[in-house]
């Protein structure tokens, strides 16, 4: 037999039960040689997910195979839940007890090769109830290899102190596209 001991005489259905409320359950048994026993439960209703917040650059460029993505969630009823970075289609780190409303890091725990990526953060509260992964997911660009130099060019064979210098290079990169520039500096 089920029945609440806050004066409920029924648990009536879930549909019923309130968010964010705890109910008291007590449960009895008891066998044909009449033997009872009597338990009682606490038991939270929640079917909200945790929100969350990416706050590491939206996009861009980086010279690092085990990237660090920082990121923040917010719960309406548990302080700390389970997050794990997703990178592509897997899961390349997790931290078990992520504080709610705090700025929090995960890096990657697999070296990345170069290449294109899209990453979000997976966060899962007490009950179950996790975000949508693939809402908000943002890009990096992992480029670890310097541009190759193809052709350098003078307009001169030696210059005076204080001449100008006109000087044409050419260079290969395998993530600058057209409207991106590669930066040169002489020395």
């Amino acid at each position: 037999v089920l029945g609440f001991t806050s004066g409920q005489n029924d648990m009536g259905t879930a549909g019923q039960w309130l968010e964010g409320q705890t109910y008291t359950i007590d449960v009895y048994a008891n066998d044909t040689s009449s033997h009872t026993t009597h338990e009682q439960y606490n038991v939270t209703v929640d079917d909200t997910a945790p929100t969350v917040n990416l706050i590491t650059a939206t996009s861009g460029y980086w010279n690092d195979s085990t990237p660090s993505l920082v990121f923040n969630y917010t719960d309406n009823l548990d302080s700390t839940v389970i997050c794990s970075l997703q990178i592509n289609s897997s899961y390349y780190g997790t931290n078990s007890s992520t504080a709610d409303g705090t700025s929090t890091t995960i890096t990657a725990n697999t070296t990345l090769s170069d290449g294109s990526y899209s990453w979000n953060v997976l966060c899962t509260d007490g009950a179950g109830n996790y975000n949508n992964i693939s809402a908000g997911r943002r890009t990096f660009i992992i480029d670890t290899t310097a541009p190759v130099l193809i052709s350098n060019e003078t307009d001169e064979t030696s210059y005076n102190i204080g001449d100008n210098a006109k000087i044409n290079t050419k260079w290969t990169d395998q993530y600058v596209t057209s409207g991106n520039n590669i930066t040169c500096y002489l020395y």
